[in-house]
């Protein structure tokens, strides 16, 4: 839920994670990016949970503060209530309200599609409570 100009930052989901979207209330544009372009999106070190980039694609600075960013190939689209949109695994993906919204997400996982990567996202988990808990 927000109001209109509510952002989510450019990003990919944690744990190799597929993705879906539905518009409740109010629009939002989505910009997304394919795998190939993560050279191209300037990855912010240090993110622990998901992907993040330095880049808005609705600034138009991006291009020459980040060069590399106009070899991506963004795909933009407005999704309408009652509509939804499936991110899969490894997209880059940007929102922004364009009204007071309500949007439902999932993240979901797919045996022969992307099982590894929520087994790699349990056991960083169950690693990080260890070590939390002064464990080895």
């Amino acid at each position: 839920m927000g109001p209109p100009g509510t952002v989510t930052r450019l990003h990919c989901d944690a744990g190799a994670a597929h993705g879906y979207l539905g518009q409740v209330v109010g629009r939002k544009l989505f910009v997304l990016f394919p795998p190939t372009d993560t050279p191209f999106l300037y990855r912010i070190e240090g993110e622990t949970e998901t992907e993040q980039s330095a880049i808005d694609p609705l600034d138009p600075c991006s291009s020459s503060k980040y060069p590399l960013y106009n070899l991506a190939s963004p795909v933009a689209f407005v999704l309408h209530p009652m509509e939804a949109v499936i991110i899969p695994q490894g997209w880059w993906h940007y929102a922004v309200a364009l009204d007071a919204s309500i949007t439902v997400m999932q993240n979901f996982y797919h045996a022969p599609t992307n099982a590894k990567g929520m087994v790699q996202l349990v056991l960083k988990s169950i690693a990080g409570l260890k070590l939390a808990a002064g464990g080895t």
